[in-house]
């Protein structure tokens, strides 16, 4: 579950923009074309809390933060981390 900022983020374009491309176009192509380009090809980072919902029985991911991921930052996030690891395993 999304809200209006984490959308947008995701969407890369304001609601008011979103709208006026899906009064613009008279088919049900604006929603595809509007996620093709704005998400396709991207990957994000989720941050948020699982609850439960008792009307439908189910668990939902309700988002609080949309990030945008950061392979090179990611990467030598990672590598830091290993690289403290080892340096642990051979004291």
């Amino acid at each position: 579950m999304a809200f209006r900022e984490q959308a947008e983020a995701i969407l890369n374009a304001s609601v008011e923009e979103i709208e006026e491309k899906l009064k613009s176009k008279e088919n049900t192509s604006a929603l595809e074309d509007i996620i093709a380009n704005s998400m396709l090809g991207r990957d994000f980072i989720f941050r948020g809390f699982v609850k439960y919902n008792k009307l439908f029985e189910r668990l939902e991911f309700v988002v609080n933060e949309v990030r945008e991921v950061d392979v090179r930052g990611e990467m030598e996030r990672l590598l830091g981390e290993i690289e403290k690891l080892s340096a642990k395993l051979k004291e």
